[in-house]
């Protein structure tokens, strides 16, 4: 089974599953934050409605310091934002992409990292031994922005290549 987690029903509805892809394909949203996908995936995982094994597709927005808003982008690894002293700076990697996604606890304005910039995917690669991200870029680390910006273009680009990695 595919699984298609995004954050909050915003962005599930800019996804158009194909015919063909209906039957073995299912959107999730997980919530927004880390502690939202862990209350979300730790219910599913032991109702045994998802398993650590299957397919994941995590998609949806995040902010960049080096990417153009618009622009989709596919993870190729994720780590922590702000690693604490209680938490190993562990890097998840997902693919070949060469683009890192860090993920915090809140909105990302400022950094020294560079890439691009999420609340879910590093707990969500925690969780299931198969995950793959694309990103939609909607600001560039500006909250403002981010509440302002039209992407219905981006979407029909992620979707196209969304499925195209499900095949």
């Amino acid at each position: 089974m595919n699984y298609i987690l995004v954050a909050e029903k915003g962005e599930a509805k800019h996804i158009l599953i194909p015919e063909d892809l209906r039957r073995k394909t299912k959107i999730i949203i997980i919530g927004i934050g880390e502690h939202a996908v862990i209350r979300t995936l730790s219910r599913l995982i032991l109702s045994g409605k998802i398993h650590n094994d299957d397919k994941i597709f995590n998609i949806g927005y995040c902010g960049s310091n080096t990417a153009m808003v618009g622009e989709v982008v596919e993870i190729g690894c994720c780590a922590l934002e702000k690693p604490s002293h209680t938490i190993r700076d562990r890097r998840y990697v997902l693919g070949e992409a060469k683009v890192t996604c860090y993920s915090a606890g809140d909105f990302v304005e400022k950094t020294r990292h560079k890439g691009v910039f999420d609340m879910e995917l590093y707990t969500i690669a925690g969780f299931f031994k198969h995950v793959f991200a694309l990103k939609i870029v909607s600001d560039n680390l500006n909250y403002k922005q981010y509440k302002e910006v039209d992407l219905e273009k981006s979407w029909q680009i992620a979707n196209d290549r969304l499925f195209a990695m499900m095949k």
